[in-house]
């Protein structure tokens, strides 16, 4: 949980709230636009209060950078109007002062959307030293290397000990396997690229490793493009 909120006060309230609500740990406190992409990006939280005002004239690119990684969100204004969203749809619009009681119900409902819908966006893997929790769709490509396989993100790139094929019945909708050694979040990809003898490079968005189409994936993945 992040909460991002100016005032100290506000801050103690939701503190406070949360203190008696099982399952709400840890708890990390932003007070900047930057902080709280560094805790969103490092960390992974399930979720996040936010002060709306601290992003008023930013909110698009606020969703943009934060939906990856916060899929529940708790916005408030004024302390007067709240809204829990997903950021594919306001779900709840308060225009009285919010109480105690309200917060917790609005925490609950998103702790509950979160516990069903977490197995479907998380993938949970362990490398040499962590277990480590990221969503589905971060997930940049991955590529086999001597028996493990290496998932790219844009907070790092992560090395586990599986095969491609255990992988990708894990991953789903959105991810092509677009050659014996890669496969690749279809929606991240900035451009693909002919090499030579019908092989192909992919690049991806805001990240410089690339990887490779073989030559009888990319009808698959011209097809699939037609069709989004």
């Amino acid at each position: 949980m992040i909460v991002f909120v100016s005032e100290e006060y506000q801050r103690s309230l939701i503190r406070g709230i949360l203190e008696y609500m099982p399952g709400i740990t840890p708890v990390f406190g932003a007070g900047s636009l930057d902080e709280f992409y560094a805790l969103a990006r490092n960390h992974g939280p399930q979720m996040a209060i936010v002060d709306a005002r601290l992003i008023d004239d930013k909110r698009h690119e606020f969703y943009e950078r934060s939906y990856r990684y916060v899929p529940e969100m708790i916005l408030f204004y004024n302390f007067c109007q709240f809204a829990v969203c997903s950021f594919l749809e306001i779900r709840h619009i308060y225009h009285e002062p919010p109480t105690k009681e309200v917060l917790e119900q609005l925490i609950t409902a998103a702790m509950q959307r979160i516990s069903t819908g977490s197995k479907a966006r998380m993938l949970s893997f362990k490398t040499k030293r962590n277990l480590v929790n990221v969503v589905k769709d971060e997930i940049l490509f991955m590529e086999a290397d001597s028996g493990k396989c290496l998932i790219h993100t844009r907070r790092g790139t992560f090395s586990v000990r599986s095969t491609l094929d255990s992988m990708e019945r894990q991953l789903g909708e959105g991810f092509l396997r677009v050659h014996r050694s890669f496969i690749v979040n279809v929606n991240e990809i900035s451009q693909v690229r002919y090499m030579y003898d019908r092989s192909y490079e992919i690049e991806f968005l805001n990240y410089s490793a690339k990887a490779l189409m073989s030559r009888y994936k990319s009808q698959i993945y011209y097809d699939m493009l037609k069709s989004l």
